[in-house]
């Protein structure tokens, strides 16, 4: 499969095409507004970044494109994903400012990924991601560990342009900073988009944060269709009532290493 992403759609970087076959990751509304928010962003970029979770390449190609970007590595644990991300990269015309290697998190499982890691150590510019919902806990765990993980590797002021699906609630937005970075407010946001309980994955994530909620941890921040907040227990309450999905948008949040001028919201 194939999908092409105007100009516009890119923020102004121009179009950029991407094969996804079957195995690989195929973008999502997710991918989309990261991809977005490089195009109209692309002044808070520049030198060397790093791509975590990169799947096919979207947002490493993106931010290839950058004319102030030297560089970009995108890291992915599925082999598929890394070997699609690669020939991506050849069809935008932007494989000598990109490289791709298999890694969980920030540790690649080859030698040669490995050496380009460790020479990066304190010289990353900037971090893009997408990660996906951990499975089992509150679903913020990935993101948890993306800032954990990425911190020794990026300079003083470098940044973290990072998705999230605002049903997390600011609470654990803001929580990311963990004395290490700090916030400086949201880039981009998607309009309230269905959570779609038709999709297993979704549905395996709303009875994750079901649970979170019964043992007391925070509450998650979901709308209605009348515009209204409403919990994740709430939230499946009314689906298993009505058939209806709950709502939630896709955003980018920016951080910075350091300490810098708060945002709070």
């Amino acid at each position: 499969m194939r999908t092409s992403f105007s100009a516009e759609e890119t923020g102004g970087l121009g179009p950029i095409v991407l094969e996804h076959p079957p195995g690989s990751f195929e973008p999502t509304a997710a991918s989309r507004i990261g991809l977005l928010t490089v195009g109209r962003h692309q002044d808070l970029l520049g030198g060397v970044g790093v791509d975590w979770g990169c799947g096919v390449g979207v947002l490493a190609i993106a931010t290839a494109l950058v004319p102030s970007v030297e560089k970009v590595v995108g890291l992915d644990v599925a082999p598929a994903n890394v070997e699609q991300a690669h020939t991506n990269a050849e069809i935008n015309r932007v494989e000598d400012r990109t490289a791709f290697h298999v890694a969980d998190s920030m540790s690649p499982v080859d030698a040669g990924g490995a050496a380009v890691l460790e020479g990066l150590t304190g010289r990353v510019d900037f971090v893009v991601a997408n990660p996906p919902a951990s499975v089992g806990d509150d679903g913020f765990g990935f993101r948890r560990r993306v800032m954990e993980d990425v911190a020794p590797f990026l300079v003083a002021g470098g940044i973290v342009l990072l998705n999230v699906s605002a049903q997390y609630g600011m609470a654990r937005v803001l929580a990311l900073q963990s004395g290490v970075f700090t916030y400086q407010g949201m880039l981009e946001s998607t309009d309230a988009v269905p959570f779609d309980q038709a999709r297993p994955d979704l549905a395996e994530n709303l009875a994750d944060y079901v649970a979170e909620e019964a043992r007391g941890g925070v509450t998650y921040e979901f709308l209605s269709a009348a515009g209204e907040t409403i919990s994740a227990t709430e939230a499946r309450r009314r689906y298993q009532a009505t058939g209806s999905s709950p709502l939630s948008r896709w955003q980018v949040h920016l951080f910075r290493k350091g300490e810098w001028p708060a945002v709070t919201a």
